[in-house]
């Protein structure tokens, strides 16, 4: 059995901790609640953010197996922080752990450069449990990006595109899953949208903690690129949703390559003028997006954490 512990209150916890745990039957605790003095798990993931090395240590030396879900903190980091990524080893923590969870093959790749220790791959699941298609590729008219509004770029640029071509394109930040199930049930197609091609010294506002700071754009693009999850696109396609979207590594690795990949708002209008005349585009990408997301259910997922356990 494996127990997860993170922040109950924020997204990271709930989807990599909390749904997690009860589809495998283990547990999850909030970081909070912890002291590490009377608890052990057999096997412990900490999710997002670490417990003291103390209580870190205290389980271990109870014969606890620990491990570390990085998800895209280096990306959080960059944009919160500003802290530019350099290697992996400051986000391991000391490299105290005994096994680390990354978003891709890539950061795998980085962690593997500077520890011999254990790492495991494991995508992101959809909000899809029930499975439940409602895109079919008929029609293109309603165009919607699911996520923070800080990730998507040049919003009305995009958003004018759309009226032109008698599309409406909408944005929304669901925290639960009913909220994200019901945005995605609404749509034709899905957008995510980072400009590739920005001067390099252009800047952007970032908000975090009620104070803003000017984040570098190219720089924030390659950071979110680089480490952010499969989750939009696997989101998009596992309702059968059309997807348009700048390539993330996540994307490039779980995408299936049924996605249409732009790079500027040039492209993203050829794309949407494509998927809007070519009926068995539309519903060719549909079918396939459908089909390939079913690999990322949460039963399936489930299953990357068994290995663990081996």
């Amino acid at each position: 059995m494996i127990t997860f512990i993170g922040m109950g209150g924020r997204s990271s916890g709930q989807i990599r901790g909390q749904q997690i745990a009860d589809h495998l039957g283990g547990n999850f605790v909030d970081k909070h609640s912890l002291s590490g003095e009377e608890i052990f798990f057999s096997h412990t993931v900490m999710v997002r953010s670490p417990m003291p090395e103390g209580v870190i240590r205290a389980l271990q030396k109870k014969g606890s197996q620990v491990g570390l879900d990085i998800l895209d903190v280096p990306a959080s980091n960059f944009l919160c922080h500003g802290q530019e990524f350099e290697n992996m080893r400051s986000y391991m923590f000391e490299d105290i752990f005994d096994f680390y969870i990354v978003n891709n093959s890539e950061i795998k790749r980085l962690v593997e450069e500077v520890s011999q220790t254990p790492c495991f791959v494991i995508p992101h699941h959809t909000v899809n449990f029930s499975s439940q298609r409602t895109c079919f590729g008929d029609k293109i008219k309603r165009i919607g990006y699911l996520g923070l509004i800080d990730q998507i770029d040049r919003i009305e640029d995009l958003q004018t595109i759309a009226n032109d071509l008698d599309m409406e394109l909408v944005s929304a930040n669901e925290e639960t899953v009913e909220g994200c199930t019901n945005f995605l049930s609404t749509l034709d197609a899905g957008i995510i949208f980072l400009e590739e091609d920005y001067p390099k010294d252009e800047t952007v506002e970032f908000l975090v903690g009620g104070k803003s700071r000017d984040v570098n754009k190219q720089k924030r693009a390659e950071h979110l690129k680089r480490f952010k999850p499969n989750t939009k696109l696997s989101n998009f396609q596992s309702f059968g949703i059309p997807t348009i979207c700048t390539e993330y590594k996540s994307f490039r690795e779980f995408g299936g390559q049924h996605y249409i990949p732009t790079r500027n708002t040039n492209e993203v209008q050829k794309a949407l003028e494509n998927l809007k005349k070519d009926n068995a585009l539309r519903k060719s990408l549909s079918n396939l997006s459908y089909a390939h997301a079913q690999s990322f259910h949460i039963s399936n997922v489930s299953n990357f954490y068994r290995e663990i356990l081996k």
